[in-house]
């Protein structure tokens, strides 16, 4: 993670709700690159972190997607709860993923 994405992730912590907004807009600004720190972040449950996480690659959009159906398949329960909570607010193209996600897993949990 780049210096001053750690400072914005700090600002996304922030107890303000004003100065969360403020980080998440400008981390949203950073692009698609940042995919790949956010679903990391998902993992965190302190204070404000995941859930700002979660709404910046919400507010990616269909760019997160594939990362977040990845997520889906941490080791990590927290993780996976974030993408599919991450993925439920993203309408129906999320829900799309989410469904097709279960289905491939059953097909596979059939095959194996």
């Amino acid at each position: 993670m780049n210096k001053s994405l750690g400072a914005l992730v700090k600002s996304m912590n922030d107890n303000r709700e004003g100065m969360r907004n403020f980080a998440i807009n400008k981390v949203v600004a950073m692009g698609e690159s940042i995919i790949p720190d956010m679903i990391q972040l998902l993992s965190i449950r302190e204070g404000y972190v995941q859930d700002s996480a979660a709404a910046v690659l919400v507010r990616l959009g269909a760019p997160a997607i594939p990362a977040l159906v990845e997520a889906l398949n941490s080791p990590d329960r927290t993780t996976r709860w974030a993408a599919a909570a991450a993925l439920g607010q993203m309408g129906p193209e999320g829900t799309a993923a989410v469904d097709k996600a279960r289905k491939i897993s059953g097909v596979l949990a059939a095959q194996g």
